[in-house]
C-alpha cells in the first residue's frame, strides 16, 4: 500500500520557496521586457532620418513598447533632424560690467575675447555672426549663457560687437551660423 502524497502545507516552507522564486522570475523578466530599446542619433541625422525611425519604430513594435514612448521618440528624433545650423535674430553685446567675472562654462570672461553667449548652444561651439544691416562677419566662440532679452539670439563680447561695428548701436539684427560643434 502507498502512502498518500504529502500536502504542501505540511512543508511550508517548500511552498514558500517556491512562490519566492516565482515572484523573482516575473519581476526579473518585467524589468527585462519593459526597458526601452537603446536609441543613439546617427552622426549625419539628416541624411539618414528616414532609415533610422525605421529602424527605431520596428525596435519599438518588438519589444511592444507603449504607443506614447513611440511618438515622443520619434518626434524627438524629426526635430534633431530638422534643426537648422543657422538662426535669424537680434545680436546685442556685453563688457565691463562682467569682465573678470565668471561665466556660465567656467571660465573668466574677458571682454577682449572673441567671445559670445547664446542659450542653447554647446559650450565650445564656434559660430559666425553676420550682421544683416552692415553684412560685416566675425567668428566666436559660445562660452556663456545669454541673452536674457526677448527676441535676442547672441550676446557678444566688447571685442567681437567692435568688430561688427555695433558699439554704438547697441542691438543690430543678425544671421548665425554654427562653423564647428566642440
Amino acid at each position: 500500500m502507498y502512502a498518500p502524497a504529502p500536502d504542501i502545507a505540511a512543508f511550508p516552507w517548500k511552498s514558500k520557496d517556491r512562490r519566492i522564486k516565482k515572484e523573482k522570475s516575473i519581476h526579473k523578466k518585467i524589468r527585462v521586457d519593459s526597458r526601452p530599446p537603446v536609441l543613439s542619433l546617427p552622426k549625419d541625422s539628416r541624411a539618414n532620418n528616414l532609415e533610422f525611425i525605421l529602424e527605431v519604430k520596428s525596435k519599438i513594435m518588438k519589444k511592444k513598447i507603449p504607443v506614447s514612448f513611440l511618438v515622443f521618440t520619434l518626434s524627438l528624433i524629426f526635430l534633431a533632424g530638422c534643426a537648422s545650423s543657422t538662426q535669424k535674430g537680434i545680436a546685442s553685446w556685453y563688457g565691463e560690467g562682467y569682465h573678470g567675472k565668471p561665466t556660465a562654462n567656467g571660465e573668466i570672461y574677458d571682454m577682449y575675447s572673441m567671445t559670445a553667449a547664446h542659450k542653447t548652444l554647446a559650450f565650445g561651439t564656434i559660430v559666425e555672426v553676420r550682421d544683416l544691416d552692415s553684412g560685416k562677419e566675425v567668428v566666436v566662440r559660445i562660452n556663456n549663457r545669454g541673452p536674457f532679452i526677448k527676441g535676442r539670439i547672441i550676446d557678444l563680447s566688447y571685442s567681437a560687437a567692435k568688430e561688427l561695428g555695433i558699439l554704438d548701436k547697441g542691438i543690430t539684427p543678425c544671421e548665425v551660423t554654427i562653423l564647428k560643434k566642440p
